[in-house]
């Protein structure tokens, strides 16, 4: 597990605001089962807190150890004194030494790491990248998808992104990271992208193209990022891996025709078919600005 008091002493600005953005809406919930508490993203809460008052102290709580660095130790301090100043009773955990333990964390560990992703988060956007990265964190017992997508470079508009819930992947030891581009992988990654699209053009098209069309860019994003997963990609990307292929092979047998100015039918004996190495939709160029 990551050291939760490092990450709490490395809050930066993005975080802080997006914790006391939550602050903007102190929610009272009866319990987790609660309907009003799945929105930890948008509202401070704490399952079984009612009173606006221990909400209140509860919230200051967590924004100290955010603003000034505290540990889990001197959180659990102030939790202490808040729930007995406050008379708060018949909180989950309460009773025992490891229930109380356990529920302190929670709450502290949830607030920070879920302010963490959304600050994060807001960097990404504000840098401008045209690639983010999936990292896994290396924990000791990881969610098996969440270790599959390690590596997985996709454009900030892609429906992962959209469709990965950034707390759950932080709870599975992962996060979305910067990092350098490793250029052989990528090279490695295009060149048999490059080499697939190829193969299947080469008997129905003169080579390379005029201009590549939007459809062969598609696809190629399509077969790159296939390519480009160092473990097993998700089903989504495999479906659009594999409808890439069947896109290709409609092209060879001539069910999709490429409106490309220019283009010719290549024939089987003359000599007007030129093979060569089409241009790249995709290149290293155009992924500067990896994260």
């Amino acid at each position: 597990m990551a050291d939760l008091a490092a990450t709490v002493r490395n809050a930066f600005a993005e975080q802080l605001a997006a914790f006391r953005l939550r602050l903007g809406e102190l929610r009272p919930t009866v319990s987790s089962a609660d309907p009003a508490y799945g929105g930890h993203d948008r509202a401070f809460m704490v399952a079984g807190a009612v009173k606006a008052h221990i909400l209140a102290d509860l919230a200051g709580a967590v924004d100290r150890a955010a603003a000034d660095g505290q540990t889990f130790d001197a959180f659990k301090k102030d939790f202490r004194a808040i729930v007995q100043r406050r008379g708060w009773h018949g909180w989950t955990g309460e009773g025992s030494v490891a229930g109380e333990e356990w529920r302190m964390r929670t709450i502290y560990k949830t607030n920070m790491r879920t302010s963490y992703m959304a600050g994060r988060d807001a960097q990404l956007v504000e840098g401008g990248y045209r690639w983010w990265v999936y990292r896994h964190s290396g924990a000791a017992h990881p969610r098996l998808n969440h270790l599959a997508w390690d590596g997985v470079a996709l454009p900030p508009d892609h429906p992962f992104w959209a469709t990965t819930d950034a707390e759950s992947a932080v709870a599975g030891g992962a996060e979305v990271a910067t990092g350098l581009i490793d250029t052989s992988v990528v090279d490695r990654a295009l060149a048999d992208t490059d080499a697939a699209i190829d193969g299947y053009l080469k008997d129905r098209y003169v080579l390379p193209l005029a201009e590549t069309p939007a459809l062969i860019t598609d696809l190629a994003l399509a077969i790159a990022i296939y390519k480009l997963y160092v473990y097993a990609p998700n089903n989504k990307i495999v479906a659009d891996y594999k409808d890439a292929i069947l896109s290709l092979r409609d092209i060879a047998s001539g069910v999709i025709r490429l409106s490309v100015a220019g283009a010719e039918v290549a024939t089987t004996g003359g000599s007007r078919a030129r093979m060569t190495n089409r241009e790249r939709p995709m290149t290293v160029h155009n992924l500067k600005g990896f994260i």
